[in-house]
């Protein structure tokens, strides 16, 4: 009784006060242990059982492989076995045999679960359903989803009509929709659609197969739908990106107010909205994880900080934080991750430096955080004191970490010492395309593409599966100079890859290398194009001042709904321009501010200040120099020295040349103003 009522402990106290324990007691004692999680001393009882001599039944052999199952104790297992063997009873009791099969299964020794079951073949009782289910079960909990499929098709065979169970288990083992339908039909044939659990079997089968509509509709065709059909509809369409129908389901069961949102409803829900951006939306499930009584759920806090962080309202997210009862590590790399994505490194080194005074020890996710915070201020000193605590804690070879270093080195212009963990990396025996990706582009991001290459061979040589990122980096680093398009165009038949990405790799490398038919092959090829493909290939034309055909990618471009930026309309004005179509690039500049609203970046200033001068209009290209919000470079003040030689403004001429931006650019300027005063005279 005090079992069955939780009260373990005065269980216990009234069993060893026992003189000498009958069978019953023993049995009663060990259910008690096995119901309150005391599994490691119920093996104990039964070595103890063993002992004293004791001759089990079958109801107390079968709690006691159940014990065995629960801690996968394979030894006690066997001994277990052994004793029922000594005892005679294995052969009496299908109930027996079928816990066997169980205890094998979940101590992962699959031989025996097979054996057992097809002893059980020869025995008087034979085997059942359940005989069948273990064995199943057996498989598909160890992986072994082909055995599992073939012993389904035995059973049918031998003429066993199938339980829920059976098909539960079986929908685990599905390798494709073609054979997820068909148990879909057998499901429907034995009349078992009413079955909850097997439906939602079903649902998480046809989604793990691809296929999210059909997961939808038999989930819309299950009646009484309790919370756990709820959950796992909603967490398979946070899972899949579906994050806007995941919030729907949500206000779907808010809506029949029944059945009641759990922990595990939230979790998902909020995992959703992190992917969405919609603040509104994150206070609206904010509120609703509050008025369910969550507020003090550690998990479901760190989520929504997690979630605030990812929709960028750092503020929100520091609250929250704050308003947790109790913090551990995973709240802290939530909120720390938060500043890191939205850029705010210097807060994310106060946070780990209060995370520290708090005594909350670093993990790997810590560390990963702050060395893509000390990437983005550049924080070179704090990385390298990071890196001393990496040592430390014994993570520096972990892979993820290894590569957040050699990311951070990189980014922090100290290629050598990325390159030295990458070679003790390596010295582990460890090999793995990520760490070199992150040396790669750390040596193509500080202007060196050919000590990139030299990697990406020696990646070929040593057998290392090239990823797609690794492809995008190296193919875009082979853009940085013309004499590296043989090489880029080596690496692109050697990438396997048929993805926009690496698609939009090659548009990229073309158009830099000035290869517009290539170019234009490689953006025709995308499946999707945006405003980066686009801008890829309007570049690629202004680049070699074919301005016509730059305006006919813009007007495509345009046809496509796709809404040019700065920097595409930068690429066709200075393709007009440089072409002599003056007016054209006016036209243009005229629909930034006007017909699209766009924000005017430096480079497309300067391509207005290149166009008035080209045509003569030197007093508003001056005055837009000075009005302009940034800062124009040496490049637009030669550009505008250059207008004052061709037009003969002698004054405006020796004004611009006398500009500071232009005293350190060599000799070009003296160039310019010889040029402009040899006119003059002239």
């Amino acid at each position: 009784m005090f079992g069955k009522c939780g009260d373990i402990e005065v269980a216990r106290e009234i069993f060893h006060g026992l003189w000498r324990p009958n069978l019953f007691s023993w049995t009663m004692i060990l259910a008690a242990c096995a119901r309150n999680g005391r599994n490691l001393e119920a093996l104990l009882l039964v070595r103890r059982m063993i002992g004293e001599g004791a001759r089990p039944d079958v109801v107390c052999f079968v709690t006691i492989l159940d014990l065995c199952a629960a801690t996968a104790d394979l030894e006690q297992g066997k001994v277990a076995h052994a004793w029922i063997l000594a005892c005679g009873v294995e052969s009496s009791s299908r109930v027996l045999g079928n816990a066997l099969i169980n205890m094998y299964g979940k101590c992962r020794n699959l031989d025996l679960a097979r054996a057992q079951f097809d002893r059980m073949e020869h025995q008087d009782h034979g085997r059942d359903v359940v005989t069948w289910n273990s064995l199943l079960a057996a498989f598909t909990h160890n992986g072994y989803l082909e055995e599992a499929a073939r012993l389904f098709q035995e059973m049918e065979v031998e003429g066993i009509k199938p339980s829920s169970v059976t098909l539960t288990c079986v929908l685990e083992s599905c390798s494709g929709d073609r054979q997820g339908k068909l148990f879909h039909d057998r499901v429907l044939d034995l009349g078992l659609q009413g079955d909850e659990f097997l439906m939602n079997s079903l649902v998480k089968m046809y989604a793990r197969c691809g296929r999210l509509e059909e997961s939808r509709l038999v989930f819309r065709a299950i009646d009484q739908k309790d919370i756990i059909s709820w959950n796992v509809m909603i967490s398979l369409e946070a899972r899949l990106g579906s994050s806007e129908e995941a919030v729907e389901l949500l206000r779907e069961i808010d809506l029949e107010g029944f059945p009641e949102p759990d922990e595990v409803t939230f979790i998902s829900v909020v995992d959703a909205c992190s992917c969405l951006g919609d603040l509104d939306l994150c206070f609206t499930i904010q509120e609703l994880v509050s008025s369910a009584g969550f507020d003090d759920d550690l998990l479901l806090g760190n989520a929504v900080v997690n979630m605030f962080g990812k929709s960028g309202c750092l503020d929100a997210a520091r609250a929250t934080f704050d308003r947790l009862p109790v913090k551990n590590v995973v709240s802290w790399n939530c909120l720390i991750s938060g500043y890191a994505q939205n850029l705010q490194g210097r807060r994310c080194l106060e946070l780990f430096r209060q995370m520290d005074q708090e005594g909350v020890k670093a993990n790997s996710v810590t560390f990963v955080s702050l060395l893509d915070a000390c990437s983005t201020i550049p924080a070179l000193d704090f990385g390298r004191e990071l890196h001393l605590r990496i040592t430390a804690a014994g993570l520096e070879l972990h892979t993820v970490v290894a590569t957040a270093l050699i990311n951070m080195y990189g980014k922090c212009q100290e290629l050598q010492l990325a390159q030295e963990l990458l070679e003790r990396y390596q010295s582990t025996g460890l090999r793995d395309s990520v760490t070199w990706n992150a040396i790669a582009a750390a040596y193509a991001q500080n202007g060196h593409p050919l000590e990139a290459l030299e990697l990406f061979w020696r990646m070929q040589q040593q057998g290392v599966r090239a990823q797609e990122a690794t492809f995008v980096t190296i193919l875009d680093a082979c853009g940085d100079s013309s004499s590296l398009l043989a090489h880029g165009r080596s690496i692109a038949k050697l990438s396997s890859w048929t993805s926009d990405a690496i698609k939009g790799a090659l548009l990229g490398m073309y158009s830099k290398c000035g290869c517009v038919d290539d170019a234009l092959a490689a953006l025709q090829s995308l499946s999707s194009r945006g405003l980066l493909a686009w801008t890829s290939m309007l570049a690629a034309y202004a680049h070699v001042g074919r301005a016509s055909e730059a305006l006919r990618v813009l007007g495509q471009m345009q046809h496509d709904g796709v809404v040019p930026d700065d920097v595409a309309f930068s690429a066709v004005v200075f393709a007009c321009s440089h072409a002599g179509l003056l007016h054209e690039a006016l036209v243009r500049l005229a629909w930034v501010s006007g017909d699209y609203g766009t924000a005017m970046g430096a480079g497309l200033y300067e391509c207005v200040v290149d166009v008035l001068a080209r045509m003569g209009r030197l007093q508003e290209a001056e005055e837009l120099m000075h009005a302009m919000p940034y800062e124009p470079d040496s490049l637009a003040w030669m550009a505008l020295l250059g207008a004052c030689t061709v037009h003969g403004d002698l004054e405006r001429g020796a004004r611009t040349a006398g500009h500071e931006a232009l005293l350190d650019s060599g000799s070009g300027r003296y160039v310019l103003l010889s040029n402009m005063y040899a006119s003059w005279e002239d």
